[in-house]
């Protein structure tokens, strides 16, 4: 643990690296929430041939997240929010203070998905505002999109065969109900997956200014509704 901060401390500098720290670890305190620690898929009980496509478990950071949410121009208010792996919930909560109609969160491991819903019942309770949500426990690659989810957000949960499964069936979902549709995506690994379906980047940034180990950079993108 220690390494792991002074070799922060080297990359982004002092200030920065205790407003990151600061800003992740306090609101976990204040809210009494459990995010921490990264966990690989086998200690999240996920047993399945493709094990390999799904990603560790890992928080997102608040800077870079609310980063992105402040460049993007969106009517939040009117959009449901789903998180393809969702984890313990971080970004479903982080996404609660830009008041969403709906969130649905998509995770793969069942230790995983209680967990994210011990947190948003720990967050309401704390703040005394209710979350209208869904936590689904179930293959991403086989969940059918709902027709009202309108923000995606990804970060690097799936390598390229699956993401591309999800955003096929994003697209099947768009053949059934056309509209705007916004995908948030964080160390995009596989960015050339979203941009083969005619996505418009609305926010980039090739390399996150706090966290070195987002090496995919982080992206916002935009498709019209299909006439």
């Amino acid at each position: 643990m220690i390494q792991r901060v002074i070799h922060v401390v080297k990359h982004i500098g002092v200030l920065n690296a205790v407003t990151s720290l600061y800003d992740k670890y306090w609101f976990e305190l204040r809210y009494g929430l459990k995010m921490h620690a990264s966990a690989a898929p086998d200690r999240v009980e996920i047993e399945n041939p493709k094990i390999n496509g799904y990603k560790k478990y890992e928080p997102i950071s608040h800077d870079s997240f609310q980063r992105m949410m402040k460049r993007v121009d969106w009517k939040f208010r009117q959009s449901t929010f789903i998180d393809f792996g969702c984890g313990k919930g971080a970004a479903i909560l982080l996404a609660s203070q830009y008041e969403f109609r709906k969130y649905i969160g998509v995770e793969y491991s069942p230790v995983l998905a209680e967990e994210c819903k011990s947190n948003i019942q720990r967050f309401s309770k704390r703040t005394g505002r209710a979350i209208n949500h869904d936590i689904i426990c179930c293959d991403a690659t086989k969940y059918q999109v709902p027709p009202e989810v309108n923000v995606f957000y990804f970060f690097n949960p799936f390598n390229e065969e699956i993401f591309d499964l999800i955003l096929m069936n994003i697209e099947e979902s768009l053949k059934t109900n056309a509209r705007d549709i916004l995908i948030l995506y964080f160390n995009a690994l596989h960015k050339n997956i979203i941009e083969k379906y005619g996505y418009t980047v609305l926010y980039g940034e090739e390399k996150d200014k706090l966290n070195i180990w987002y090496t995919g950079g982080n992206y916002a993108y935009h498709k019209s509704k299909i006439v």
